[in-house]
């Protein structure tokens, strides 16, 4: 099976591949609906180095920001209960 190719040579091939970003399975894990564009990767231009513009375009794995949200959550929930404890025996 053919791996699907991540690069674009014009902006119009590029706004096909957002078009279908969210019908597109994702590379890891093959859960569809998963990916976003996420911003750019801006640097110096090949030809004339005094000039800067877009590199590439980043794309984000969706759900690697829901579980680490979740992770976050869980861990705020616990440190929290730990400051609420009341200690075992009554201080004097």
């Amino acid at each position: 099976m053919r791996e699907r190719g991540w690069f674009y040579r014009d902006e119009e091939e590029f706004r096909r591949i957002h078009e279908k970003l969210k019908l597109t399975p994702c590379p890891h894990c093959h859960v569809v609906g998963t990916l976003i564009l996420h911003g750019y990767l801006r640097g110096y231009d090949d030809h004339n180095r005094r000039r800067k513009g877009v590199r590439a375009r980043s794309i984000l794995f969706l759900a690697a920001v829901t579980l680490l949200d979740q992770w976050l959550r869980r861990y705020r929930h616990q440190q929290a209960q730990k400051k609420t404890r009341t200690p075992p025996f009554p201080s004097k």
